[in-house]
Order: C-alpha cells, then structure tokens, then sequence
C-alpha cells in the first residue's frame, strides 16, 4: 500500500483500523477501496482520515435509518373474497372423477 498509493505509514495505521472496524477480516480488496477514495477526496493525513471517516459513517447510519419506509402490500382477505363471483364453489367430485382430471393432468387434448 505504502509504495502503490504512496501512503504515509500513519495513514496506513488508519486505513487498517478503518477495515477493521468495517469487518474483522482485513482484505486488500476493502483496503483498495477505502484508500481510493480517501486518495480521491484529498485525504493525506491521518487526522483527515478519521474526520472523513467518522462523517462518512455517520451519513451511512443516517440513510440506513431514512431507508426504513419499506412499502408494506395490502393483503387480501382471502373469506370476503369471491372466487367464482357468486356460483358454487362447494363442488364435490367422486373418486373417479378425480382420478381422471390426475390422470390427464398436463395431457393436451
């Protein structure tokens, strides 16, 4: 990171407490990603890193909150629900019957 970034070793100190507190497992694909953008935001010393960070997270905590109108469905009430809009739906089949709609379930005609 020091020679591909030309990062400051207490910017690295940082960068490496940073992905640690993001998630316990230090990857340099996550290592990349904060360092590109700390580089892109003009970020070169450590005290500017932890003042980008901490804003960073606090505006990441605030959407994760705002994000919270989830659209609810409206369900149906399946009692009040007319299925064959007013006929009988109370239809009784025989044994036979039934064995012939399975048996040419899925047959084309």
């Amino acid at each position: 990171m020091e020679n591909e970034y030309r990062l400051p070793s207490e910017l690295i100190n940082v960068l490496i407490k940073t992905c640690l507190d993001y998630t316990s497992v230090l990857t340099l694909n996550l290592a990349d990603r904060i360092a590109n953008n700390w580089l892109q935001n003009k970020i070169h010393t450590a005290q500017e890193a932890i003042a980008y960070t901490k804003k960073w997270q606090k505006n990441r905590q605030v959407r994760r909150f705002n994000n919270n109108s989830t659209r609810k469905q409206a369900k149906t009430d399946w009692k009040n629900y007319d299925v064959d809009n007013g006929k009988n739906t109370d239809v009784s089949l025989s044994n036979e019957e039934l064995n012939n709609i399975f048996n040419n379930f899925g047959r084309k005609e």
